[in-house]
């Protein structure tokens, strides 16, 4: 996906939110209506990429113009400080390129909406500067939609019971099929977004938490939003786990 294009897009796609005219708190109403911008980057989109990065892109697209629109309606208003202003709304621009390359690579359909969620996030809250909204970013990009929902099982959670893990994973047989699960568990501790109180036993007999990493992702990328359904699975499959190894 050529630069130029990332540029093109995320140009339209703030001026569609107002972001480029000066003025972070110009009314969004009209703007997200307007014909020009929308018309102009989904031309672009369908012109220029495959049809299933044109769904995925012009699906992220109407999500954070409509995400946008809502938070607007309520009477949330855009950050204030230079992220959507300075240098054209420069820092914004950079930061949706990064997250519509990430779309554009995206293979799991379900992640688009937690992209589109941490962009509109980022326009309105000022939690993040710049280069940790980039930081993020980077990060949501490298996980799975089940990693982003054990990241919300573990904010429902006090502690993550994974006792014996790492030392009898290995001794069951029927645990197999759960290798790839392990596998993303321990990743998350990797990555920082899990924790122990007592580091150095990876998925040993120490509880994980979510970190405080993990609770930004959990905050920024509104993991509030996964179905109660996803978030469920992956109790059980914790559950499941645990009966195998105490032999309950």
């Amino acid at each position: 996906m050529k630069k130029d294009l990332l540029s093109n897009i995320a140009s339209n796609t703030l001026t569609a939110l107002g972001g480029l005219s000066g003025d972070a708190n110009v009314t969004i109403a009209a703007a997200v209506l307007s014909p020009v911008a929308v018309a102009v980057t989904n031309d672009i989109v369908s012109r220029t990429l495959s049809s299933l990065q044109s769904d995925r892109l012009n699906r992220a697209f109407a999500l954070i113009l409509n995400k946008c629109k809502i938070r607007r309606d309520r009477g949330d208003i855009y950050r204030e400080d230079a992220f959507m202003t300075e240098n054209d709304g420069e820092q914004a621009k950079q930061v949706l390129e990064g997250i519509l390359l990430n779309i554009n690579n995206e293979y799991e359909k379900k992640k688009v909406e937690y992209h589109a969620n941490l962009f509109t996030n980022i326009c309105f809250e000022e939690r993040l500067i710049f280069e940790q909204a980039i930081a993020v970013s980077r990060i949501i990009e490298r996980l799975s939609y089940r990693q982003l929902t054990i990241i919300a099982y573990a904010y429902t959670q006090k502690n993550l019971k994974t006792r014996g893990w790492q030392a009898r994973f290995k001794d069951f047989a029927n645990l197999a099929k759960y290798g790839d699960f392990y596998s993303e568990l321990f990743s998350l501790e990797t990555m920082g977004i899990l924790h122990q109180d007592c580091p150095g036993h990876a998925l040993g007999g120490v509880p994980l938490k979510l970190s405080e990493l993990g609770k930004i992702i959990y905050q920024e990328v509104d993991l509030s939003d996964i179905p109660v359904t996803d978030i469920n699975i992956i109790g059980d499959i914790m559950e499941d786990i645990n009966k195998i190894i105490t032999g309950q």
